[in-house]
């Protein structure tokens, strides 16, 4: 199975009746049957080779793979705020005269934003009413 030019033509595995995104089967020079998966993670694909050699084990080992990729990348890039970013920005904004808040009210908000009185922006639950209890 070689394409235009001598290079390995990849076929998408099927399984089960149902293509596999990203699960390529192929056979080497020496007619040998190999699995590959193909995906891309952070803006870069990457190509592995499986040592399944048989469809099945070679979606469970897909699984296996992407899984462990997934483990490795950070759900929140370095380019993404954060929070203190934020909360610094809006304090900036806060007390710029553009603003419409009240002095009183942006030291309140800084104050919640820092866990301030209780902690967070989040109130307390409150304690549920005991059953009362009548004298029959």
């Amino acid at each position: 199975m070689t394409a235009s030019g001598g290079r390995p033509s990849r076929q998408q595995v099927r399984h089960a009746g149902k293509v596999l995104p990203g699960l390529y089967q192929r056979e080497t020079a020496t007619s040998q049957r190999v699995f590959e998966v193909c995906c891309k993670r952070n803006g870069k694909v990457v190509r592995r080779r499986l040592l399944a050699q048989t469809p099945t084990d070679a979606v469970r080992e897909q699984r296996a793979l992407l899984a462990k990729l997934d483990a490795g990348t950070s759900p929140v890039s370095r380019s993404d705020p954060t929070l203190r970013g934020l909360r610094e920005e809006w304090e900036q904004w806060a007390r710029s005269p553009g603003s419409t808040l009240a002095a009183g009210t942006v030291a309140l908000y800084i104050d919640l934003l820092d866990g301030g009185r209780s902690g967070s922006l989040v109130p307390a639950p409150r304690p549920r009413p005991s059953a009362r209890r009548t004298s029959g």
